[in-house]
């Protein structure tokens, strides 16, 4: 299982311009996972491979895939078309899907709060409201709700509480956006907006 992820990450980087390579290794070292990170200097002249490696080390299988979409989601390169082949999806590290997080992303499959990560972690404003219920409901432990209450600003919070959501699965991330709606609905109805508009922007495109 492991090797079928790190082929998943391999085919997905190789595909990724060596700019956007450096990109992604930049902003892979600024991740942290139950208080590690892969240095920027075992990152700065490593392979595509080795990079792979290093994320399944440090990640684990079972975040693997979540950690390499939320990077490319930071560079902009979530949408990325790619060609034939396996590539990375939030969940290959446990069904070996082999479609791309781009055909992810313009199918809907991936979760809401994946999609328009970015967005939310830009434009919600009550984070600290979003955590007091998460903590409540168990979704978030004492010491994850005081380091994210230690942060400013809300961006800066919101990047915080995605990095301690990267083992939810959909139910908790239904939860979650089930508090941004009472929380925020006017920016959640905003978003599902986005969507469809992308949606219906993308059906005609093929008709």
């Amino acid at each position: 299982m492991e090797k079928m992820v790190k082929d998943h990450l391999i085919a997905t980087l190789k595909r990724l311009k060596k700019e956007e390579l450096d990109h992604f290794k930049d902003k892979l070292a600024e991740k942290e996972f139950n208080g590690n990170s892969i240095g920027a200097g075992q990152l700065e002249d490593a392979s595509v491979i080795k990079v792979a490696d290093r994320i399944v080390r440090l990640f684990t299988k079972k975040s693997a895939a979540n950690i390499t979409v939320e990077v490319l989601n930071d560079i902009g390169q979530n949408q990325r078309k790619t060609g034939a082949g396996p590539a990375v999806t939030p969940s290959s590290d446990v069904t070996g899907a082999s479609a791309s997080v781009g055909e992810k992303v313009a199918s809907g499959s991936l979760h809401f709060v994946d999609r328009h990560r970015t967005d939310l972690i830009q434009r919600v404003t009550v984070v600290l409201n979003v955590c007091d219920y998460l903590l409540e409901d168990r979704l978030l432990i004492q010491e994850q709700y005081d380091n994210i209450l230690a942060l400013k600003p809300a961006s800066v919070q919101m990047r915080k509480l995605y990095e301690c959501s990267r083992a939810w699965g959909d139910e908790e991330k239904d939860r979650f956006l089930e508090i941004l709606k009472k929380l925020q609905p006017p920016l959640i109805k905003d978003l599902e907006k986005i969507r469809n508009k992308n949606t219906h922007m993308h059906a005609t495109y093929w008709q």
